[in-house]
């Protein structure tokens, strides 16, 4: 038997098919299946994790004779490591790249600005990691020149013109101080981190001045009175 045909078109032109090629297009109105595949959102650049900053405080202080610097700190919101991290350059720079370190770390995320403020010549300034921040397990990255500084250095020095300012991104890690027992932060380690001031051994004895609203009046294990820049604690004391 002879196959169907469907002719297409009209005159010369037109076309034919047989049954088992031949195609109805659907209805001009007819509703058209399109498959919307979602794409999740970007995170966060680095630069935003644990949301805006807010002002910590100044430290000045003279690092030598007729020679004084200012540290002016801000800081982020402390962070659980399900809530922000540090990027990958700044845990591999704290050589804290582990996942069970991390999950028992907190964070934060701070910029402080170094000024010259006291002096006539160019001064470097000595910069060791181990005396930016104190207290328990506490430790700081600072991003230099594009580059993570941290415990991949003893420390460097920054030359600095009479009057000039520089700005660095940190990163504030406290480390392993969460556990089953405490897997939140108690006030009590809570309180013992404070800011020093950069490029001073020993800030105690130094005639560092202090300001801002984390300033906090303190007594060392000699009960001796002195004041701290302290990172979360707003009670005005230790």
């Amino acid at each position: 038997m002879a196959a169907a045909v469907l002719v297409v078109g009209c005159g010369s032109g037109a076309s034919t098919a047989t049954d088992s090629q031949a195609h109805v297009a659907p209805p001009h109105n007819a509703p058209v299946e399109r498959t919307v595949t979602e794409t999740p959102p970007p995170p966060p650049p680095p630069e935003a994790v644990g949301g805006p900053l807010r002002n910590v405080g100044t430290i000045t202080a003279p690092v030598a004779a007729a020679t004084t610097f200012s540290d002016h700190f801000l800081l982020g919101p402390l962070l659980y490591s399900d809530e922000g991290t540090p990027p990958e350059a700044v845990l591999n720079a704290c050589r804290v790249n582990s996942p069970s370190i991390i999950a028992r770390s907190v964070f934060a995320r701070g910029q402080v600005t170094i000024r010259y403020a006291e002096g006539s010549l160019p001064s470097p300034l000595g910069i060791n990691f181990m005396e930016v921040v104190r207290g328990v397990n506490s430790r700081v990255a600072l991003r230099v020149n594009g580059e993570w500084l941290c415990e991949n250095v003893e420390g460097f020095f920054l030359e600095f013109e009479p009057g000039e300012a520089k700005t660095f991104p940190l990163w504030v890690i406290a480390l392993t101080v969460l556990s089953n027992a405490e897997p939140r932060v108690s006030k009590e380690v809570l309180d013992t981190w404070h800011f020093d001031p950069i490029g001073v051994y020993d800030a105690e004895e130094s005639a560092s001045r202090v300001y801002g609203p984390g300033t906090g009046r303190c007594e060392n294990e000699y009960e001796n009175e002195w004041y701290m820049l302290l990172l979360y604690n707003r009670s005005g004391h230790c």
